[in-house]
């Protein structure tokens, strides 16, 4: 079995991998290293991100019916994560990415979470083809309103091209997570995101032959296989 990695870099730059895969790595990782340094130790924190990412792309495969493929950036401070998806067309595939700014809207952040999304987009001038995805989680007893925190952002005039927030909703299945746009228009889409990994069945490792230096850009892609990906 090929291995991937480098002693510099533990993902290449020219591989992604399928959301699914993204979410077993974490499982993985909670098992080799318990769930409290693999949920809260900062060299993890790309594994993390990619779990809220495979997670996302997953509601995202149902909303718009695409597959798609992530990878964390390892060579520079932003975006967190590139997602793709492919259209095929007659000199290979017409590829579609997005650059995703995380962040975690958790029980240590005194404020509401437009108060956070305000916080988040007042550290850093983001350009316009970049999203910013919100993740909450421990905020106990908190009553989220999508729609007016929606329309308090809209007053923020935001550059990002989208706003997502995330989260587990209130459920006899602790799977059941929510995922929803704020801006600039509002979609709703609550799921299963473990009956939506089971389903799935995406190569789990593609490479790009070509650099993505544009929005949408023919590319010919390969499928890896069975490959080595170590963890962390």
């Amino acid at each position: 079995m090929k291995k991937l990695t480098s002693s510099k870099r533990l993902y290449p730059e020219n591989i992604f991998v399928s959301p699914g895969l993204a979410i077993k790595r974490m499982i993985g990782l909670r098992q080799k290293h318990g769930d409290t340094k693999a949920l809260t130790d900062g060299k993890f924190k790309r594994e993390r991100e990619m779990w809220i990412a495979g997670v996302f792309l997953l509601a995202m495969a149902r909303i718009t019916r695409k597959e798609y493929w992530l990878r964390t950036v390892e060579e520079a401070p932003t975006p967190d994560i590139i997602t793709i998806n492919l259209s095929p067309t007659a000199n290979g595939s017409l590829a579609e990415f997005q650059n995703v700014e995380i962040f975690e809207y958790e029980s240590h952040f005194q404020g509401d979470m437009v108060d956070a999304i305000r916080s988040k987009l007042s550290k850093k001038s983001y350009p316009d083809n970049y999203a910013l995805l919100c993740y909450f989680h421990g905020r106990t007893g908190e009553v989220l309103k999508p729609h007016e925190i929606s329309n308090e952002i809209s007053k923020l005039s935001p550059k990002l091209s989208q706003i997502w927030i995330m989260g587990s909703i209130r459920s006899e299945n602790p799977h059941t997570y929510t995922v929803t746009q704020l801006f600039p228009e509002r979609i709703y889409h609550n799921f299963d995101y473990k009956a939506a990994l089971n389903e799935t069945s995406q190569k789990e490792l593609i490479r790009a032959r070509r650099d993505l230096t544009k929005k949408t850009l023919s590319v010919d892609f390969e499928d890896l296989g069975k490959v080595l990906l170590p963890l962390p």
